[in-house]
C-alpha cells in the first residue's frame, strides 16, 4: 500500500503522547554513542572534490524522523524548529572539520562543501532534499526506487558510533568508508556516479552549497514508491551555522471539516444536476 505523507502525519499525530517523552533525535542509545536506523533523517556534509581541509571526512548527523520534526516544529513559535544545537548540527563541528578561517578557509566560504538531508523507510520509500530553486524530485515505481533507497539504508550504519565532542547526534566519518555518505551518494569523493545515489540527475540533485552570507534553503520531499512526491517542509542553513526546519502547514481540524463539507456539497450538487438532466431528457421525449 502506498502511504501518503498525510497518512504518515496522521499516524504521528495519533502517537503524539508517546512521542512527547522521546527526545527529538531519539535513536541515540546513550550519551556519547549515536545509533541511527530507518526511517530517521540524516543531515550530511562532504567536500565534493575530496581536497582541502576535511576533504576526506563526512560529517553526519541524526535528525530523528520526519514525523518527529514536523511535530516539534508545530510546537515552536512561528513553526520554526532550531536544529543547530548540542543534539543536532553544532557549528563547532563545521569549523573543526571544514575550516574556521584562522589557518585555512572558513567552512562557510567554501564552494566545494555541500550538504543534504536524506532518509528511507523500508526498501522503497525515501525522503530527500532539493535546493529550493530546483524542480521537485519525482517519485517513481517500487523497482526504480529500490536501488537508491537501498543506498540510503546502507548509509544508516555509518551514522553510528562515537559522537563528536560538540553534538550527541553527530559522527565524523572517513569519506572512503564503505557505507559513508560520500560513498553512497557518489561512490566516493569526487566519486564515479554522475547522479546522486546513482539515481537523481542534475535537474533533481539533492545537495545544496553553504552560504558565505545570508542563508540557503532546501525543501524536504517525501517520495512514496508508486505515488507522488510531497513537500514536507524547508531546511534553512545560515552562514553563521544556524540550521532550522519549518514544516509545510497542514490543514487544521476545522479546515478539514470545511473541506469535507465542501466535498459533500459538491457531490450533492453534482447528483442534483444529473437528476435534473435526466428529467429534462425524459420530458423532451414526451
Amino acid at each position: 500500500m502506498i502511504k501518503t505523507w498525510m497518512q504518515l502525519q496522521f499516524g504521528a499525530r495519533a502517537g503524539a503522547l508517546v512521542l512527547a517523552g522521546v527526545a527529538l533525535a531519539g535513536t541515540a542509545a546513550k550519551a556519547g554513542t549515536v545509533t541511527t536506523t530507518s526511517p530517521a533523517l540524516v543531515l550530511a556534509f562532504r567536500v565534493n572534490d575530496g581536497v582541502g581541509t576535511g576533504g576526506g571526512t563526512d560529517l553526519e548527523i541524526n535528525l530523528g524522523t520526519a514525523a518527529q520534526l514536523v511535530l516539534e516544529a508545530e510546537s515552536q513559535p512561528g513553526g520554526i524548529l532550531t536544529l543547530s544545537n548540542s543534539s543536532g548540527l553544532a557549528v563547532a563541528d563545521l569549523r573543526t572539520t571544514y575550516g574556521d578561517g584562522t589557518t585555512d578557509s572558513s567552512w562557510n566560504t567554501r564552494s566545494d562543501l555541500v550538504w543534504s538531508v536524506v532518509g528511507a523507510d523500508g526498501s522503497h520509500d525515501m525522503w530527500v532534499t532539493a535546493p529550493s530553486d530546483l524542480h521537485t524530485p519525482p517519485a517513481s515505481s517500487f523497482s526504480a526506487q529500490s536501488s537508491p533507497a537501498g543506498k540510503i539504508n546502507t548509509l544508516y550504519a555509518s551514522v553510528s558510533g562515537s559522537s563528536t565532542a560538540n553534538s550527541s547526534e553527530a559522527v565524523s566519518v572517513p569519506s572512503s568508508q564503505g557505507n559513508s555518505y560520500s560513498t553512497e551518494i557518489r561512490n566516493g569523493n569526487p566519486g564515479t556516479f554522475s547522479k546522486d545515489y546513482n539515481y537523481f540527475a542534475t535537474a533533481n540533485k539533492t545537495e545544496n552549497g553553504v552560504p558565505s552570507s545570508g542563508s540557503v534553503f532546501s525543501e524536504l520531499y517525501y517520495l512514496p514508491a508508486g505515488g507522488t512526491s510531497e513537500d514536507v517542509g524547508t531546511f534553512t542553513l545560515a552562514s553563521n551555522g544556524d540550521f532550522t526546519f519549518q514544516a509545510v502547514a497542514a490543514p487544521e481540524p476545522s479546515a478539514w471539516a470545511s473541506i469535507l463539507l465542501g466535498g459533500g456539497l459538491l457531490v450533492l450538487w453534482t447528483r442534483k444536476q444529473r437528476h435534473c438532466g435526466v428529467a429534462k431528457e425524459q420530458a423532451a421525449r414526451l
